[in-house]
């Protein structure tokens, strides 16, 4: 009952009511994987707001949270712990559901705040390193169980006027990856973000196409697609 309270709040916006009643959903039932998805939403979500605030330490504080309820989510995912209600909204498991928002959590929040304190002169290169990383393993996690463009566009088409989950499609994962290569100062990375941005705007990501022109990708995969012939016996 705390946990669908928690998820009415958290869905409208009340996020301050939405943490108290999750807490209370958590101590009666601390590995819960779907109340613990809840969770790092909430708390994910809160971090944001102190990102945007540039509130550093408290969004890496509220973000370490989030992991940390993604994570028991996924340790406890079984697939026959999931209800007739949870199959519904998430009809292609969770798995790759968790693994995205454990990529975004490093990356949009964890990420963004270690640099934001590196740029005040207080550390925090190695931690933003490190979530980079984190980021790209996930995102890599989430590509291997994810279902279709087409499969999670047809689902929001027929959800759309029924209260269905908005699923993160494949095009945006591979953006996002590719985002966070393109971070990294190795040749190799910034290779594959284009690699990355080549195959997200192959499936209509606008986001990816701009990314992969600005950045001169064609020039980067020519010279690689080059290099592979050339080293052929």
């Amino acid at each position: 009952a705390y946990a669908i309270r928690a998820d009415n709040h958290f869905y409208i916006g009340n996020t301050k009511q939405a943490k108290r009643d999750i807490e209370k959903a958590i101590s009666l039932a601390p590995n819960h994987p779907h109340t613990n998805l809840l969770r790092g939403g909430i708390y994910e979500t809160i971090g944001l707001g102190f990102l945007e605030k540039k509130n550093y330490e408290l969004a890496i504080y509220n973000g370490k949270e989030a992991l940390d309820s993604y994570e028991k989510a996924l340790k406890n995912l079984k697939p026959n712990n999931q209800d007739l209600i949870m199959k519904r909204f998430f009809p292609f498991g969770l798995t790759y559901f968790i693994h995205t928002a454990l990529g975004n959590t490093q990356f949009d929040l964890l990420f963004r705040s270690y640099r934001g304190i590196e740029k005040k002169g207080e550390g925090g290169g190695d931690e933003a390193k490190k979530s980079r990383i984190d980021a790209i393993n996930h995102y890599s996690n989430a590509l291997i169980s994810a279902p279709t463009k087409k499969e999670t566009d047809k689902y929001t088409l027929d959800t759309k006027d029924k209260g269905g989950i908005v699923h993160t499609n494949i095009s945006d994962i591979y953006l996002w990856r590719g985002n966070a290569y393109q971070l990294s100062n190795s040749s190799s990375d910034q290779n594959k973000a284009c690699e990355d941005w080549e195959k997200s705007k192959k499936l209509g990501n606008k986001e990816a196409i701009n990314s992969f022109t600005s950045n001169k990708c064609w020039y980067s995969i020519n010279l690689v697609n080059k290099l592979a012939m050339e080293a052929k016996p």
